[in-house]
């Protein structure tokens, strides 16, 4: 009787055996295989087939038991001495040979063995034996489908096309084609029991298939082999998509690369969704979430493995918003565990040593709307050339794609559409785009196209109102990311740039909003600039990460706070092709260009050690705080980060390096903080908070008041704690500053903002009718928080505030009071081109003069950024007054500012 025979007894011949009749057992096994499973799997050949789990046969064996009949042929009667070998005894009774299962036990050659391959026979050989071993092979496959497992990886592993892989049917996620291959991808679910991925996967029984259709293509196979090279290389990392393993079934055209799920689809279908972050809250996780890609992008471009002592990378070349992959907790919020991760390596380059100077060569692949412009073949000569492109282009298309997200946030889906056939049109005047696949990309073959900014200005203007920190993206995308390859930045420095240009504003909202489930990234600077850090520990915002915790890899990717030795700044990155109205946003200091890498230099030895020289000399006990320190500053350099980080850290005032100079300096003055609270200072709301917050604590201890251009008569003092018994162990008084604070957050709440723009002159004039403020025998150092747009129609170069000024000086005349008596400091936020000008003008050319006629200069104008030390100084000290502002903000008006 041949194996088939044996396996097809007819019904009489089952009816015909009893419980006692070992036939009887092989019947009603065949049965139960045959009716109790409606699961079906898929096999190589593509057929749904059914199939039957470890867990199913042990249970029926623990139910059914072993009949003495058939115990004395096989020599085993408890059900307990099968344990790891149900499978295998299950196909021995299959095919009527289980008294085979001895050898098996025998052997040691359990369950997981399986499949057994055409040419494994591990048993003694004889002809019964390799007769058996043909039936088995022949009739395993449905006892032993493909447990996915976490402790066995798949990598390249070649499958027989009889192999059952237990899933359900697939549902279709996307057909893709590239250049170079041609994929299907397909949402994958397993049925219970028949996998096991966590903690790796997203999903415990969801995962995806990549399948990419080689038919004997040698092109198509190499794209598969360079992703899964990739997935190898990469390993772990938050912000790309977690690799689960890699197949193909012999004698088929498919290979697969199987990858964690994700249940939000990717980024352009959450554009699609139209579901806009609600809150300002959500609005930062959004953007934290786009920014730690560039995280994700530095993995690639500085992986783990070296090579010859220098990094190995690669670039990703087809970053597009349907290749960024989102996970979320819930879909109707960003909170929680949004995140973004990317995903398609088949059209990455080549893994190569990382060079600072040289260029690798990469051929034209990838998405070409989203493409840098020294990666793009647009002239119809150029289409075989081999380009030397570095891995910075992979930020260009990040920019684009952190482009089209500021646009969706403006003005939804319809902006994206606009934003497209706005780039379509300005290419169309460039005929040799057409037919190039290059007609809506984001550049002109050099630089980025005039409608991108037009676009951003757009958006900028269209953001709901309690959104001002999406305006700050712009200048990133603008001036750090959408550049020329020889200045742009390297993917991790971007993010140290919007870590620390956005701090302020996260730590206000975070602070003064809803708590949120997810936390913001944080930041948190090395000690030292040029420090060099040897591991990334970047994290989800739930475990927020710092540029500290960054790895850079190469000497040159090394961020710095100080200015480069090139000229290059943010604001002339194609300023001729900005719009002429641009929204304001904030301030950022200089780049450097020296590198393809787009690092930027660390600042020089000898500038450290004259700053950390010069600190100690003046102030031995001091607690070091990083930044720079320019030849002409006379005190350490100490931004408000660093006092605010000092402060939280409950150090003590002297303890600041510059502190004892400072004091000794000033003497006892008085300190007016007048804070402009009109509708074009919004914006800066966070940022005017952390700056009042670290500006008031450094005078707690002089006498001071705070006052509000809304209100110019309301004065407001901080709330003073004084012991009920003093000595001289006891401090006289405690000064507590929150109130202050608070009140300062509230008058910059929406309900509570004026709308009407801030009248300066009015201002001043009715603060200083106050015979208390400027009279003889006190000093007063007024500082005030302002962008300069008071009154844009008013026609003086100063915008009528010189006028004030001058009264003041009378009454400094009238009293006999020295030029250091009286100090008026302009803390300018922003970077409007009119607030600029009139405040420079204030400063430096304001023809003021006392009593005998000579020039009195008691105005300085600073940025909110700079060396607290000279904003409180102020003109008091004319070293202090004279030192320059920044120079990368530009000093004329645009068009707006004179109209």
């Amino acid at each position: 009787m041949n194996s088939y025979a044996r396996l097809s007894l007819d019904a009489s011949s089952r009816r015909q055996t009893s419980p006692g009749d070992e036939h009887y057992y092989y019947s009603a096994f065949r049965e139960f295989v045959e009716r109790s499973s409606n699961r079906k799997g898929l096999n190589g050949y593509g057929q749904r087939v059914t199939f039957h789990t470890r867990q199913d046969l042990e249970e029926y064996w623990s139910e059914h038991g072993i009949s003495d009949e058939l115990g004395k042929r096989i020599n085993y009667r408890d059900v307990s001495a099968l344990k790891g070998y149900e499978s295998i005894f299950s196909i021995l009774v299959y095919i009527g040979k289980p008294e085979y299962i001895g050898d098996f036990i025998k052997y040691g050659l359990k369950d997981n063995i399986l499949p057994l391959g055409d040419h494994n026979n591990r048993l003694k050989s004889s002809p019964p034996v390799d007769r058996m071993y043909e039936d088995f092979r022949k009739y395993q496959w449905q006892f032993c489908p493909w447990f996915f497992s976490k402790d066995d990886l798949l990598s390249r592993r070649t499958f027989d096309p009889r192999l059952i892989l237990p899933i359900k049917p697939k549902e279709t996620l996307k057909k893709s084609a590239t250049s170079d291959c041609i994929t299907d991808i397909y949402k994958v679910e397993f049925y219970e029991g028949c996998a096991d991925l966590s903690p790796n996967a997203s999903t415990l029984d969801t995962v995806v298939f990549k399948e990419f259709n080689v038919q004997d293509n040698q092109m198509h196979r190499d794209a598969w082999d360079r992703e899964v090279k990739a997935f190898n290389m990469i390993g772990s990392h938050q912000n790309i998509v977690k690799y689960l393993g890699s197949f193909e079934f012999e004698e088929s055209n498919r290979c697969v690369v199987i990858l964690e799920y994700a249940n939000g689809g990717s980024l352009s279908d959450l554009f699609s969704r139209q579901r806009l972050p609600g809150n300002i809250q959500e609005v930062i996780l959004f953007w934290d979430a786009l920014m730690q890609l560039l995280d994700g992008a530095g993995r690639l471009h500085h992986v783990r493995r070296i090579e010859e002592g220098r990094p190995v990378g690669f670039a990703h070349r087809d970053i597009k918003p349907a290749n960024i992959l989102v996970f979320y907790d819930d879909p109707k919020s960003f909170s929680g565990n949004f995140k973004l991760k990317l995903t398609d390596f088949d059209t990455s380059t080549d893994p190569e040593p990382v060079s600072p100077t040289k260029d690798g060569a990469q051929n034209d692949d990838g998405n070409k709307p989203y493409r840098a412009p020294e990666a793009s073949r647009i002239h119809r000569t150029e289409y075989d050339d081999w380009r030397d492109v570095n891995h910075t282009c992979d930020v260009w298309s990040l920019g684009c794609v952190f482009s089209n997200a500021l646009v969706w946030l403006g003005n939804g889906m319809r902006g994206i559409a606009d934003y497209e056939n706005a780039r379509r049109t300005e290419l169309a005047s460039k005929p040799h785009f057409a037919g190039s696949g290059y007609e809506t990309c984001h550049h002109d073959g050099q630089e980025l196209l005039k409608c991108a900014f037009e676009a951003h200005e757009n958006a900028v203007r269209s953001l709901k109102m309690f959104d001002n920190f999406s305006i700050r993206i712009r200048d990133i995308i603008e001036d750090e990311m959408l550049r020329v390859s020889q200045s742009r930045l390297g993917a991790r420095v971007v993010l140290n740039r919007y870590l620390e240009n956005t701090e302020a504003c996260r730590n206000y909202h975070f602070a003064m909003g809803p708590a949120s489930p997810s936390a913001p990234l944080k930041m948190k600077f090395p000690a030292s600039p040029t420090s060099r850090v040897s591991s990334m520990n970047a994290t989800h915002p739930t475990s927020p990460i710092s540029p500290a915790s960054i790895a850079f890899t190469t000497p040159t990717e090394l961020p710095t706070r100080g200015r480069s030795s090139s000229s290059r700044t943010f604001r002339d990155v194609s300023s001729s092709r900005r719009t002429s109205q641009r929204t304001p946003s904030f301030e950022r200091g200089p780049l450097s260009t020296d590198t393809d890498l787009g690092a930027i230099n660390p600042p020089s030895t000898a500038r450290q050690s004259s700053r950390n020289t010069s600190s100690q000399s003046q102030d031995s006990d001091t607690v070091p705080v990083p930044g720079n320190s320019s030849s002409n500053e006379i005190y350490p350099h100490v931004t408000v980060a660093d006092v605010n980080k000092h402060r939280r850290n409950q150090h003590k005032q002297e303890q600041i390096a510059g502190f004892k100079t400072f004091a000794k300096d000033v003497g006892k003055r008085r300190f007016l903080f007048i804070i402009d609270d009109s509708k074009s200072m919004r914006q800066y709301a966070p940022e005017v908070r952390e700056t009042a917050e670290a500006l008031l604590w450094l005078v707690k201890d002089q006498d001071f008041e705070l006052r509000f251009t809304s209100e110019p008569g309301e004065s407001h003092k901080p709330l003073r704690i004084v012991p009920q018994a003093l000595n001289k162990f006891t401090k006289a008084r405690g000064v507590k500053t929150k109130g202050l604070v608070d009140l300062i957050s509230k008058k910059f709440d929406e309900s509570n903002r004026p709308k009407a723009s801030c009248n300066m002159e009015i201002c001043l004039d009715g603060i200083f009718t106050d015979d208390q403020i400027i009279r003889k025998g006190r000093r007063v150092c007024v500082i005030i928080f302002t962008d300069g747009v008071w009154q844009r129609q008013a026609k003086s170069p100063g915008g009528n505030v010189e006028n004030s000024i001058v009264n003041i000086v009378k009454k400094m005349n009238d009293h006999r009071m020295a030029r250091t008596d009286v100090s008026i400091q302009f803390l300018r936020f922003g970077d409007d081109g009119l607030g600029i000008k009139r405040l420079k003008f204030l400063d430096d050319k304001a023809r003021i003069h006392n009593g005998d006629g000579e020039r009195l200069d008691i105005v300085d104008h600073k940025s909110y950024k700079e060396n607290v030390w000279s904003i409180l100084v102020g003109a008091v000290n004319e070293a202090s007054d004279n030192s320059e502002d920044n120079p990368s903000v530009p000093v004329e008006g645009s068009k707006k500012d004179h109209e």
